[in-house]
């Protein structure tokens, strides 16, 4: 059964995680992260949308416009929902900390990287297809 998570099973540290993370949250950003798969938290620069399984993205206050999406890299592996929390608690506390520490990447910078993501990946499609091709 699929829970709001875009989840089917969850491994005891995910679990575990989760419970952290619902210990952590208002009932709101709780509600909306079951719902919406995200927590969506309102700090003094800008607006955040965290999620357990994608980068954070930072919208403008004034008008919801995508400014930049952030990475938050833990020094050790963890479910998505620990990194979540981490973001969470240091937005909440020290907004200027999270600056200072994630990766940020500019809209523009965003917008550049994915088409020479795929490019990238086209190119080494093709190279594959073209080896596996010769082999026959």
């Amino acid at each position: 059964m699929e829970d709001g998570f875009g989840l089917y099973s969850r491994s005891i540290a995910e679990e575990n995680a989760l419970l952290l993370l619902k210990s952590v949250l208002p009932e709101d950003q709780w509600a909306g992260l079951e719902n919406k798969g995200v927590v969506v938290f309102s700090g003094q620069r800008n607006v955040y949308v965290l999620s357990p399984t994608s980068q954070t993205e930072i919208h403008d206050k004034a008008n919801g416009r995508l400014l930049a999406r952030a990475c938050l890299q833990l020094s050790v592996p963890a479910p998505g929902g620990d990194r979540l929390i981490a973001e969470y608690l240091i937005l909440k506390n020290d907004e200027d900390l999270y600056w200072r520490t994630a990766n940020i990447f500019s809209k523009i910078e965003w917008d550049i990287a994915v088409p020479m993501l795929i490019l990238g990946d086209m190119i080494l499609l093709i190279n594959l297809i073209a080896k596996l091709a010769s082999i026959r």
